[in-house]
């Protein structure tokens, strides 16, 4: 597993983690964090996305549209329990 952009050192401050499993769910993922966004929370909040080798343009989606994400690239697809084990 690789971790990768915006781990910053205000950990203290974030009130909410938003945690989104994904695989080759390119358009749902830009639905979701779109939405998630414009409709913001009232406290202070992350969002991690944990992409699990999608070949569909997802990271490539995160990286230009929402670079503010923290994304985790797995080295291949565990499923969706393996994530959180």
């Amino acid at each position: 597993m690789t971790l990768l952009t915006n781990l910053t050192s205000q950990k203290d401050d974030v009130q909410v983690s938003v945690i989104i499993v994904n695989y080759n769910t390119v358009k749902l993922l830009d639905s979701c964090l779109s939405s998630l966004f414009m409709n913001k929370p009232l406290c202070k909040f992350e969002v991690i996305v944990v992409d699990n080798h999608s070949m569909d343009g997802s990271v490539q989606l995160l990286e230009q549209k929402f670079p503010d994400t923290h994304l985790i690239l797995e080295d291949g697809n565990p499923g969706f329990a393996r994530v959180f084990y």
